[in-house]
């Protein structure tokens, strides 16, 4: 648990760091918010989520064209049978730089390159077992995205991809 504080400081110093730079067209930083499906890199066959991967994303904009933010998300699953429980978190703490191929007023498709740090950890209880492990490490991974704007303030938006989940949507608003 220290290691996540410490991440989860480190994160915060880094995003409020690339606020401090950021070149803005209108100031527009975007905040996100989002739900997956689909298969995840923490899940496999056999195993129910306990909840499902979610993920908070913060972009600031550093020209017409390029955004660069940070990203934090968790997930949590479970199996069980033949006399065991095993249980899993994932929690993912990254940076990600941003490409906007169309942004117009109500449309805004981007691709976007996630370079950061997961913690995996797992619980085997049952039939006399009661272990844990944990395992952290570089991750990296890729997403095309899409915010569709309802409002002047706020989206919603879907991106497809490698993360968390294969498919995550949700909603996005302009700060």
């Amino acid at each position: 648990m220290k290691t996540t504080k410490k991440l989860l400081a480190v994160a915060a110093f880094c995003i409020a760091a690339l606020a401090s730079q950021a070149q803005s067209f209108g100031d527009n930083k975007v905040l996100s918010f989002g739900v997956g499906f689909g298969g995840s890199a923490f899940m496999y066959s056999g195993s129910d989520a306990t909840l499902p991967p979610l993920q908070v994303s913060l972009e600031f904009p550093m020209s017409e064209k390029i955004g660069v933010g940070g990203l934090l998300g968790y997930a949590g699953s479970k199996w069980e049978g033949f006399g065991f429980k095993v249980t899993y978190s994932y929690i993912l703490v990254g940076g990600r730089a941003y490409y906007h191929l169309v942004n117009t007023d109500k449309m805004d498709a981007y691709g976007a390159l996630t370079l950061g740090y997961n913690i995996a950890s797992s619980k085997i209880s049952g039939a006399g077992l009661g272990t844990a492990a944990s395992a952290s490490g570089l991750l990296w991974g890729g997403v095309v995205g899409m915010r569709y704007y309802l409002s002047d303030k706020f989206a919603v938006n879907g991106e497809l991809g490698y993360g968390l989940a294969i498919l995550t949507v949700g909603l996005s608003m302009k700060l």
